[in-house]
């Protein structure tokens, strides 16, 4: 995956709501273009958007689908972009994250 010129990313769009898989996560940190066939309005669009991957198209349009790899083609292959924002999902943050609230709550009910 780290040698790749871009990854590709699949979610139905008749995939629950809410549906994140962790492969979004790991092509995130990879810093690669990322072709996103996923629901335009879904929480894996909103992630990419916020870490800077605008190349989201829902998998069923073809003529969108078209767009997003034209726009793909276009990129610099050797770009790496691994956005500052994914720091805020690693493991480590989140569990400090957690930690915090959890100290919140206790001393709150003190």
């Amino acid at each position: 995956m780290q040698k790749s010129d871009a990854l590709i990313l699949v979610i139905n769009s008749s995939s629950p709501k809410g549906t994140l898989t962790s492969k979004v996560f790991e092509y995130l940190r990879l810093g690669r273009p990322i072709l996103a066939l996923v629901p335009h309005h879904g929480e894996a669009a909103t992630l990419l958007k916020e870490c800077g991957q605008n190349l989201i198209c829902p998998m069923e349009s073809v003529s969108a689908i078209k767009a997003c790899l034209l726009q793909l083609f276009s990129l610099e292959h050797s770009e790496t972009r691994v956005s500052p924002k994914i720091h805020h999902y690693e493991r480590g943050a989140q569990v400090k994250a957690l930690h915090q609230r959890l100290e919140m709550m206790l001393s709150d009910n003190l």
